[in-house]
């Protein structure tokens, strides 16, 4: 009896049919996974050509809330709504300028001028004006350097101003704006 000898080194190609013969045993390798995750899946390649049913919504019943005699319903509380807040008062000085030659406002002692200015709260403010006084001048002093003022009313201030002190500004500020009074002597 003679037997055939069948080996793996025999039964693969040699040479340029090596690649075409690896080609093919991965194209049956790939097509017999495919067939495997089809069938776990519970799908045929048979199966695969048949159209699957679509789903059609079924209507959901929403009870709609009735009254119940006897019951009021409780009322959802709501946020207040904010005030609205009056506009910042605005602030007004006079003069707009002090000068000691031909102002009335000024005068001169031997180490001081002396002037008076107003700090003025409008009559349309609608609440109290805070305001304060400074200067861009070394040793002025201003009485009062701040306060309050109702709607329309005002405050006359002194200011001191160094005699060596011949140029500068006074800063008025108050929470919408700020005015300035120039000085020359």
């Amino acid at each position: 009896m003679s037997y055939s000898r069948f080996s793996i080194a025999s039964a693969s190609p040699s040479g340029p049919h090596r690649m075409q013969f690896a080609r093919k045993l991965t194209v049956i390798f790939c097509c017999s996974l495919i067939a495997c995750l089809l069938a776990a899946c519970g799908a045929s390649p048979a199966a695969s050509n048949q159209s699957t049913p679509t789903l059609t919504p079924t209507p959901t019943f929403i009870p709609t809330p009735t009254d119940t005699p006897g019951l009021t319903p409780t009322p959802t509380p709501q946020p207040p709504t904010p005030t609205p807040q009056p506009p910042a008062p605005i602030l007004d000085v006079a003069p707009s300028s002090m000068s000691i030659v031909g102002h009335l406002d000024c005068s001169r002692t031997t180490s001081v001028f002396v002037c008076q200015a107003a700090v003025i709260s409008g009559a349309s403010n609608q609440t109290a004006l805070h305001w304060m006084a400074f200067a861009n001048i070394s040793g002025v002093s201003f009485i009062p350097s701040q306060g309050s003022l109702s709607p329309g009313t005002r405050v006359i201030l002194t200011i001191k101003i160094p005699v060596h002190e011949c140029s500068g500004t006074f800063f008025f500020r108050g929470p919408a704006n700020t005015h300035t009074i120039s000085w020359q002597c």
